[in-house]
C-alpha cells in the first residue's frame, strides 16, 4: 500500500490488497502498533475515496500517545490520518468536519506548511476568512513547495475584499509571487496572469501588466508548460 500511495500516479489499491494489509496489521504484537497500522491503511483508503471511523481511530491513537507509546510514530500516523480526513471532508463539502480535523493536524504539526495550507483551505470553505488568511500567511512563511499556493490564496482573499484597491496586503503578495517564491518563473507569472481580470482593477495593476508581458515574451514551450 505504501508503494502504491507514494508513486506519482498511483492506481487505486484493490479491496483484496487492503484486506491483506489489515490482516498483517492485526498480527502486530502491540496494541499501539495495530492502531497505527489501521490509521495508515485508512489514510490511504480515504485518499482513494473510501470512508472509515476516523474519529474513533484518532482518539485511540491519542490515547496510546498519552500512555507512553512511541510518540513519533503514533503522532505521525495520527497526523497522516487527520490530513487525509480533512481532504476527504473537503471533497465531500463538509467544511465543519474538514476544519476540525485540519485544526487537530496543526496541533500535531504546528510548523508544517502543508498542514497550515490545508487548514487555510478548510477555513475558507467554512467562510472563516480571518483564520484562512492567518493560515495562508503561515504556509507562505514556513513552506517552499506550498508557498505559491499560499500566496495565491492570500491574493484571492485580498481580491474578494470589499475594497481591494485599498488592501495594503495585495502589493506585498504580488511582489512575493514575482520575486521571493521558489516556484518556476513561468508558474509564478501565470498565477498573476490567471487573476488579471480582477487584479487590473487594483493597485497591483502595473505588476500584472508586467507579468503578462513577461509571460508572452517567453518561448512558447515555456508559456504553454
Amino acid at each position: 500500500l505504501v508503494t502504491l500511495s507514494s508513486s506519482s500516479s498511483p492506481p487505486p489499491p484493490s479491496g483484496e490488497l487492503f484486506a491483506v494489509a489489515q490482516r498483517l496489521g492485526d498480527r502486530l504484537p502491540e496494541a499501539w502498533q495495530r492502531a497505527l497500522a489501521r490509521a495508515r491503511i485508512l489514510a490511504i483508503q480515504l485518499a482513494h475515496g473510501g470512508t472509515g471511523a476516523t474519529d474513533e481511530l484518532c482518539a485511540d491513537l491519542a490515547g496510546h500517545r498519552a500512555a507512553g507509546a512511541d510518540d513519533f510514530l503514533v503522532r505521525e500516523g495520527e497526523l497522516a490520518l487527520r490530513l487525509a480526513t480533512a481532504e476527504s471532508r473537503l471533497s465531500a463539502s463538509d467544511a465543519a468536519a474538514a476544519q476540525r480535523h485540519a485544526r487537530a493536524a496543526l496541533t500535531l504539526d504546528p510548523a508544517g506548511a502543508g498542514s497550515h495550507l490545508l487548514a487555510a483551505r478548510a477555513a475558507l470553505a467554512a467562510s472563516n476568512i480571518d483564520e484562512a488568511r492567518r493560515r495562508f500567511r503561515s504556509a507562505a512563511r514556513l513552506g517552499l513547495m506550498e508557498r505559491r499556493a499560499a500566496l495565491c490564496g492570500l491574493a484571492d482573499l485580498a481580491l474578494a475584499s470589499a475594497d481591494p484597491g485599498a488592501d495594503v496586503a495585495l502589493p506585498g503578495v504580488v511582489a512575493d509571487l514575482l520575486s521571493h517564491d521558489p516556484s518556476e518563473e513561468t508558474d509564478r507569472l501565470r498565477a498573476l496572469v490567471n487573476r488579471a481580470g480582477p487584479l487590473r482593477q487594483t493597485i497591483a495593476a502595473d505588476s500584472v501588466r508586467w507579468a503578462s508581458t513577461a509571460l508572452d515574451a517567453q518561448p512558447e514551450s515555456l508559456g504553454n508548460g
